[in-house]
């Protein structure tokens, strides 16, 4: 959905793992 371009949604990605957060385009992300 992020490289479709939606607007007005705000990505927030989550996981424990550090790896998997660094290749995430989310622009917030939760460890």
């Amino acid at each position: 959905m992020i490289d479709a371009g939606l607007q007005g949604v705000e990505f927030i990605a989550v996981n424990t793992d550090a790896q998997d957060l660094k290749s995430s385009k989310a622009h917030a992300k939760i460890q």
